[in-house]
């Protein structure tokens, strides 16, 4: 399928899906954190849209096994596994899993990379660099995920800088036109959030193309540079704070824009300037 219709259809497709999900899906009510005091109940989409098109892929996997380049099946099946993790979390949203499992089921994911080593490009010094990189990035999107498109912007933005770089892998092209056809429901003001199950599925898969095509260390860092530097300066506030890591708040860059700016200009324009901030980014480090 050319590559532009795969991305039409994977929208179309994708925004349907959206709909019809919000129907069934577990919903972010509020908790006892200080960033969701108040929250109205969102429905969580985003895993749930991930593991239909995992089905997808699977499926052409079976069919086109030896027609066409697939990612290794060690691959597809820990991208399964961190979807699984974080829709397990977004079921139990109020109470979530507790870092421990969420850590644990991470890890387990992202050992899918030593059955794989071979595919992982000259950037990657060594398979346990890769695993430990995997489980990082996850919980760098999971925490880049705190604000009404943020994370979908930014990862729109920086898969579109390595799709048209290299529009050969028509994974890039199917998770693009997913998250094209969520944005609407994302952004401005959220009726869906990735949640959870989506931003560790897209995670999993900008970390594993850095592993893969990444030619030095700044490339490798490239997809993941603004939910890296956001993720490490939440961090070091909380452990200063004396406030633990995985408690959430409302330290993040998203938050910090989002009080700067009318609420009406916040609403529309902290996403796309993230995006931009992240694409930017990209393309200097690649």
């Amino acid at each position: 399928m050319p590559r532009l219709l795969m991305l039409a259809v994977a929208t179309v497709l994708s925004f349907v899906a959206t709909r019809l999900c919000m129907l069934r899906a577990p919903r972010d009510a509020a908790t006892p954190e200080a960033h969701k005091q108040g929250q109205r109940p969102i429905p969580l989409v985003g895993g749930i849209l991930a593991l239909l098109a995992l089905g997808i892929v699977w499926i052409a996997r079976s069919l086109a096994e030896h027609r066409a380049p697939l990612w290794p099946t060690p691959i597809l099946i820990g991208l399964t596994l961190a979807t699984l993790a974080g829709v397990l979390d977004d079921a139990r949203k109020r109470n979530g899993l507790g870092w421990r499992a969420k850590l644990a089921l991470q890890s387990v994911a992202a050992a899918s990379v030593f059955f794989t080593s071979d595919s992982l490009g000259p950037a990657c010094p060594h398979v346990v660099f890769a695993f430990v990189f995997l489980v990082v990035v996850q919980n760098a999107w999971n925490f880049f995920d705190n604000a009404d498109g943020a994370a979908c912007w930014t990862a729109i933005a920086v898969l579109a800088v390595v799709a048209t770089r290299d529009p050969s892998d028509p994974t890039l092209w199917l998770v693009l036109g997913l998250l094209l056809g969520f944005l609407p429901t994302n952004w401005p003001s959220a009726k869906a959030y990735l949640g959870d199950g989506g931003s560790h599925a897209l995670a999993f898969v900008l970390g594993y193309v850095s592993l893969r095509d990444a030619t030095s260390a700044s490339a490798l860092l490239s997809l993941h540079a603004l939910p890296l530097l956001d993720m490490g300066h939440v961090i070091t506030l909380r452990l200063m704070l004396g406030i633990a890591p995985w408690h959430g708040d409302k330290r993040h860059l998203a938050h910090r824009m989002i009080r700067g700016m009318p609420g009406r200009v916040a609403e529309w324009s902290v996403a796309p300037l993230l995006a931009t901030i992240a694409a930017l980014l990209s393309a200097l480090l690649l």
